[in-house]
């Protein structure tokens, strides 16, 4: 039987003096290493691929289709706020000419309103054309 001395240490050594440290390591990791458990590993390696490809695809897909459909809405978006702007600009417009109707129609018929009323229609007036039109406001007191 072999014994575990230094010279039988020394002779294993002398055969591998012609590999470089990390071709031993292999060689060595070679030898523990069933073949077959490294042919599973990538077989499962090939199925995780072939996986991976198949989601990339489907978000590739679901991406564009996102892409297309945010320009849709983008553009729709964009229509319906030019309309919200005009309906504003539209109602300002009616409402200015309605305060105007209300201070003449004060001002011709004082009898058939009341006193309040007609100081709040032109204080109401007053205020509505000191007041910044760039910003929401509320046309009742």
């Amino acid at each position: 039987m072999a014994e575990n001395t230094p010279e039988s240490d020394l002779g294993s050594i002398e055969c591998f003096q012609n590999y470089t440290a990390p071709e031993v390591f292999i060689q060595g990791l070679a030898g523990i290493v069933d073949q077959q458990d490294v042919e599973s590993m990538i077989r499962a390696q090939k199925q995780m691929l072939q996986r991976f490809e198949k989601t990339n695809e489907m978000l590739t897909n679901c991406n564009t289709l996102c892409i297309t459909r945010l320009k849709l809405a983008s553009a729709e978006f964009k229509k319906h706020t030019q309309l919200l702007v005009e309906m504003r600009k539209d109602l300002d417009s009616i409402f200015k000419r309605i305060q105007t109707l209300k201070t003449k129609t004060c001002a011709q018929y004082p009898q058939a309103f009341q006193g309040d009323v007609c100081l709040k229609l032109t204080l109401q007036v007053e205020y509505s054309f000191c007041v910044d039109h760039s910003r929401p406001k509320s046309y009742f007191l």
